[in-house]
């Protein structure tokens, strides 16, 4: 006898209340999917037993409401009216209601109802429904969830902000952790899952993806189960069930077969890895002139670093809340994000051969800390398993997820786990099944734990690792890493010029970081012990040494490996190392003069240099001299004065200082003499001589600056610029001649040029960090 609770009111197909009872479940055995289940139910109620009833607005007629006064439909002989007003009505997901069915008073499985749909209304006032629901992962269709980058996170930490969960203490156990959502609603975990390590991204949730697509891929990536319990809760596991329910040769419907999956051939995966990295280019996430009030900005790809501005006007956008997915804003502008630095890479396994089919399993759960667990668990299925199809009578709690024994097409004792249960519900259950044989799960959680970092030269030895990790290592990844080259020398500082200050030396190019190659060894392929020698960070200016690592005679070298600009990070603490040297710090350019007339004060003084707080300052330049003299020419023995002129002495300009040196002040030297003759022949004389510039600083090496293992060095720093070579300006005067009876001006003795100053010398740059093999076991 079939029975389903629902609302607290009983439906019996006793009393033909229950029409019909069909419904689909589904168990992703590899979790590369994950399938809700879901069971309709048609049954026929009186509609005030469920809290719905029926009131008469004119003869003839009346109106279903809900509890809440919402129209359903409409009772009335009009056929096209009815048709009209049998909308769905759709049910409060707050209240995941659930609907219980019972097989002979037997529990078998509750699901929540989503839709509550008329069918159509009887003669003598009932009505037919169907209501249509779902399994708790079902329910997750409707929620939503912001995603994230996550770091050393945990399986059950990331599950539990997914579905909005607390850990519940009063009910958990040391082997299985309960958690609570809102509504009554829970679900179970084993602690042996929550517990493990899980890095990765996960996607916002939107019109194309749901909070169920971000469980997915966290199962996906460790290998881990989702049991839908009858009580209709979830259980996250790696363990199958230990007891085999048992189906009866005469409970299996005729008709099953025996099939393989497709016919594979190779398996991929891909592994992701996202970190911060300040040299990629911000993006425009968001801009407009028109003022918003709290909206969603979702991204187009992970960002860091968010910021804003507004061309033309001051910045007026808030970020009230923001996540790597997504900000809430307000105001009007221009949102500005950082993209995470996105790497991928590509492993396979072949498994097969014929026509070419490979299955490739991608998410930002998997990474190079698990891809080799998933491309593994990936194999193992499709090499192996294969499936009945089958028709049995449905009892014993089977269910999906299920072990069951069974004799297949062949009358050969078989167990499998069921894959998927299509079932009928009538005097009893009956199920169309596809149940998976010769597969058992493996390889979930991480393929590494521990990260060891190698230096010098040496052995590394198996069974120490594997005591150190206490269990058997099956799979262990070298990445090995050549020492970093040295900096390059910064460049001299120019020397002065006439009018002009020499150019600060161009700081010399940070070293190359070192060549990283990865080795990979799986089972029989690891000795006992591996040999490794870690090669020299390069002195400054040449390139380090390559690092080594000898496996079984074989020889793997760090120079058929890359670099990167981005540097490498350990897989499981995070550190960054081997990452490029800095360039050197340019020096400062020396100071000029051109005029009097034009120049700037501040100009007579060369470039300063500032580097993180600590700033090293040109010298002062020298004083001049400025006078502004009449010349007097007689004219019929008279002395007449011409306008006013200035002659002025050039000052001595400093160079520009470097990094650890400020560059000397200007010596100065510059002279003036007047002269005043008076009488025919010439009269009113200024004579000057400029003032020496000083020479640019000399740069001393980078001083704070230790490079990480296989980093490169510090390029060296540029020497600053010389002053400039400056001429005096003005005028000195005339001569009478009595030959043109003319006055001509004085040539070359009032302005001597002054000395300009030398370039400083650049230093050196420093040496590069050694080599290193990390080793994740």
């Amino acid at each position: 006898m079939l029975r389903i609770v629902y609302r607290n009111y009983e439906f019996l197909d006793a009393n033909r209340e229950i029409i019909s009872v069909q419904g689909s479940l589904n168990q992703s055995l590899i979790m590369d999917a994950l399938s809700a289940d879901e069971c309709t139910l048609t049954i026929s109620y009186d509609p005030a037993a469920l809290g719905y009833y029926v009131e008469d607005a004119t003869e003839g007629s009346g109106f279903l409401y809900t509890v809440n006064g919402e129209i359903v439909m409409t009772k009335t002989t009009d056929a096209e009216v009815i048709e009209e007003n049998m909308a769905p009505f759709e049910a409060d997901f707050a209240n995941a209601e659930p609907v219980d069915i019972y097989d002979d008073n037997v529990f078998f499985k509750r699901f929540y109802v989503t839709q509550a749909l008329p069918v159509r209304l009887n003669r003598d006032g009932s009505i037919v429904i169907q209501l249509k629901a779902v399994s708790f992962i079902g329910l997750t269709v409707y929620m939503s969830h912001n995603g994230g980058i996550y770091s050393n996170s945990t399986v059950g930490a990331i599950i539990a902000e997914i579905l909005k969960a607390t850990k519940s203490a009063s009910q958990s156990t040391t082997t299985v952790y309960w958690y609570d959502m809102a509504n009554g609603l829970h679900y179970t975990m084993d602690a042996n899952v929550a517990k493990v390590r899980a890095d990765g991204y996960l996607p916002i949730t939107d019109r194309h993806r749901t909070a169920r697509d971000n469980i997915r891929d966290v199962c996906f990536g460790y290998g881990v189960s989702v049991l839908q319990q009858p009580d209709g809760s979830a259980h996250f596991t790696y363990n199958q069930p230990s007891s085999v329910i048992n189906i009866p040769d005469e409970e299996i419907y005729s008709g099953d077969a025996y099939s393989r999956h497709e016919a594979v051939t190779e398996v991929k995966v891909i592994a992701n890895t996202y970190r911060q990295y300040s040299g990629e280019d911000p993006v425009v996430l968001w801009e407009s002139t028109n003022v918003v009030s709290s909206i969603r900005v979702l991204f187009d790809e992970p960002c860091w670093g968010l910021y804003s501005s507004q061309v033309g006007g001051a910045d007026t956008i808030t970020i009230e809340e923001s996540g790597v997915n997504y900000a809430v804003i307000s105001g009007t502008g221009t949102l500005y994000g950082i993209p995470y630095l996105h790497t991928q890479e590509e492993f396979s396994r072949t498994i097969g051969s014929g026509v070419e089919n490979v299955k490739t399993g991608d998410c930002g759960m998997v990474g190079l800390l698990n891809y080799g667990n998933v491309l593994d668990r990936m194999a193992n299925y499709y090499a192996n398993a294969r499936e009945v199809s089958a028709s049995f009578v449905v009892k014993n709690g089977a269910s999906t997820g299920s072990l069951v024994s069974f004799n297949d097409p062949l009358g050969r004792a078989k167990t499998g786990i069921i894959g998927a249960l299509d079932f009928v519900m009538s005097g009893i259950v009956k199920g169309d099944s596809k149940i998976t044989t010769n597969w058992t799960p493996t390889d979930v959680g991480n393929n590494f734990s521990l990260s060891q970092i190698l230096t010098g030269s040496g052995t590394w030895s198996k069974a120490a690792a594997e005591a150190a990790v206490g269990h058997t290592i099956n799979l262990v990844r070298f990445d090995i890493v050549s020492g970093g080259d040295g900096g390059a020398a910064g460049e001299n500082g120019e020397a002065g010029t006439s009018g002009r200050g020499g150019a600060g030396g161009a700081g010399g190019a940070g070293g190359q970081s070192g060549k990283i190659f990865t080795v990979t060894l799986e089972g029989d392929q690891i000795p006992a012990t591996i040999t490794f020698a870690c090669g020299e960070g390069g002195d400054p200016g040449a390139a380090g040494q390559a690092s080594t690592l000898t496996v079984s005679g074989t020889t793997y070298s760090s120079e058929a490996g890359v670099r990167t600009q981005a540097g490498y990070m350990d897989l499981l603490t995070g550190e960054v190392r081997a990452l490029p040297g800095p360039d050197g710090i340019a020096g400062g350019a020396g100071g000029f003069y051109s005029n009097f007339n034009d120049f700037k004060t501040g100009e007579l003084k060369g470039e300063s240099v500032t580097y993180k707080g600590r700033t090293w300052a040109a010298g002062d330049y020298s004083t001049y001299y400025a006078h502004w003299r009449y010349v007097y020419r007689m004219r019929s023995g008279q002395l007449i004065p011409t306008d006013p002129v200035a002659v002025v002495s050039a000052p001595g300009c400093s160079g520009g200082a470097a990094f650890g040196a400020s560059s000397a002040n200007a010596p100065g030297g510059g002279t003036m003499r007047e002269i005043y003759t008076y009488g025919e022949t010439w009269i009113g004389v200024g004579e000057v001589i400029s003032d020496t510039s000083s020479a640019g600083a000399n740069a001393l090496p980078i001083d704070d600056y230790v490079p990480e293992l296989g980093s490169g060095g510090a390029g060296g720093n540029g020497g600053g610029g010389g002053g400039s070579k400056n001429a005096s300006t003005g005028a000195g005067g005339e001569r009478y001649s009595t030959i043109d009876e003319q006055f001509h001006p004085l040539q070359n003795v009032y302005n001597d040029p002054g000395t300009a100053g030398a370039g400083g010398t650049g230093s050196e740059g420093t040496a590069g960090g050694a080599g290193f093999i990390t080793v994740y076991v």
